[in-house]
This record gives C-alpha cells, sequence and structure tokens, in this order.
C-alpha cells in the first residue's frame, strides 16, 4: 500500500519491501496529528537539533535521532576586527521569529539594531510592516533593512556587536536549529538569544552568548552582559561545520545500510 510520509511525500511499501530510509525533518511546524503508519517499522526520522528531536519523538510517540545543521565556517583572521556600533537580527521577517522583541531588547537598552532578513516569502506582510514601523519610530536606532544578498550578510555580521535572537515560544514556536546563531560565532561575534529549541544546543550562558528566559529579561541582562571572546564564539562554532553533518549523515547512513540493530530505530 501507499504510504505518505508527514512530507506529504507517497512511497510504495509493497514495491520496495526492503528499502532504508532516513527521513529528516527540518521544522516543528505542521505535525499536529500526524502518525506514522504502523506498517512502517523503522521510520527513522531526524531532526536537526536535540530539542528538536525530542519534540519531533514527543509528537509521533517514538524516539527521533538528530544531526546538527552545518555550515561552511570560514577561516578564522589572524585579528578580529572591531566590531561597529550596532546589533543585528537576523531572520525571516516573520512574527514566530520574534523581530518585535529583538528591537525591543535593543531599543530598550539604547543600543541600535539592524533587522536583515526575507520580508517577501513570509506568511505575514502586515507583521513585515510592523517591523517597519518599529524601526521607524525608534528613535534612529532600529533600522530595517530586509533582503540582502549573501556577501552583504557575511558583512554585516562580522561587523555587528552580535546577534539577538527572540523565537517567539508563546506563540507555540519551536526553534529547529537556527543557522544564524552559528554564522555569527564562525565570525567570532557573540549570540544574546532566548533559550529556545536548538539554540540550546549552539549557545553555552555567558561562554558564546547569553541566553534567557524571555525578552524581557534578556533586555535586563545584556544591559550587563560581560565581555564574550572571539576566539571561543570561533571554535564553539567549529562543532557546526558542513564536514561534521555531513560526516554526521555518512555514519548514519552507513549504519543503516549495514542492517545493524542499534540502527533500526
Amino acid at each position: 500500500r501507499d504510504v505518505q510520509l508527514p512530507n506529504g511525500q507517497i512511497i510504495d511499501i509493497p514495491a520496495h519491501p526492503k528499502m532504508k530510509m532516513i527521513h529528516v525533518i527540518h521544522g516543528t511546524t505542521g505535525l499536529g496529528g500526524q502518525k506514522i503508519p504502523s506498517t512502517v517499522k523503522f521510520p527513522r526520522l531526524v531532526g536537526v537539533s536535540r530539542p528538536q528531536a525530542a519534540f519531533l519523538g514527543s509528537q509521533f510517540g517514538f524516539p527521533v535521532r538528530h544531526v546538527h545543521n552545518g555550515i561552511k565556517i570560514p577561516p578564522k583572521p589572524e585579528t578580529w576586527p572591531p566590531h561597529e556600533d550596532f546589533y543585528l537580527s537576523l531572520n525571516r521577517i516573520a512574527p514566530e521569529k520574534g523581530i518585535l522583541h529583538a528591537i525591543d531588547v535593543a531599543v530598550a537598552n539604547g543600543e541600535k539594531i539592524k533587522c536583515v532578513g526575507d520580508s517577501s516569502w513570509v506568511p505575514d506582510q502586515n507583521y513585515v510592516y510592523d517591523v517597519i514601523a518599529r524601526c521607524e519610530n525608534s528613535g534612529g536606532l532600529a533600522e530595517f533593512v530586509g533582503n540582502v544578498d549573501n556577501e552583504t550578510k557575511w558583512d554585516l555580521i562580522r561587523r555587528c556587536k552580535g546577534i539577538i535572537a527572540c523565537p517567539d515560544g508563546n506563540r507555540g514556536y519551536l526553534e529547529a536549529f537556527y543557522l544564524g546563531a552559528v554564522e555569527s560565532l564562525a565570525c567570532g561575534r557573540p549570540v544574546y538569544a532566548v533559550a529556545n529549541g536548538g539554540i540550546n544546543d549552539i549557545i553555552q550562558n555567558n561562554v558564546n552568548g547569553i541566553l534567557a528566559s524571555n525578552p524581557q529579561r534578556l533586555t535586563e541582562v545584556l544591559k550587563s552582559a560581560p565581555q564574550i571572546n572571539p576566539d571561543i564564539c570561533y571554535e564553539s562554532s567549529l562543532k557546526f561545520s558542513s564536514e561534521n553533518m555531513v560526516d554526521g549523515y555518512l555514519k548514519m547512513a552507513e549504519g543503516v545500510i549495514s542492517g545493524s540493530p542499534e540502527w533500526q530505530w
């Protein structure tokens, strides 16, 4: 019989009785009530962080493993350039990403912030307008930048004081991973974030950034945030290299192909 996977893909189980699959889920939304058919003996679902994998396991009712997302880590410079006087919000301009909260955290501390991210392919243009309005009413502290190319993105990260991220758990949203945090660390810049989902795998509080339980608490701790060593930021990014990600998936695939019991989940 045909079996529909959570992403909508249809596979014909009788036609491929020995097929071994690894199915990676990159998000957390749109999974309500979905179940893997009982005919699938080993679902082998994989998340992109430990918190996201745990969440998926709670939704589907069986263990889900994880392989961290990764990026190509740039070479470490001989010396770190001085930062400029602004923080960065680097996210899709969408309600669940908490852009308004990030602006409020910076502005409440009298800090400048640039809001960078896709504002076109998002579900709620009214939210984009709200972000633009919040920037315009910030007394010059917040600037809406919106879409940029990859080169401009990296340039802004290198020049900023750090990234402020406030994924909105009050909306029922769980951040699956957050590549922007790794990009920031790879440029020697700390991350100041609400401790939501996969961010907890990336940021160590007071080591390579600051974690807080909510935006209000993040506003308070940013006032007296300790100096973060850029070398430590960079070193912590290496765990999330694209090479490590590929190695993780290859090891998993080799184990599944081998048929070893430890890879039957």
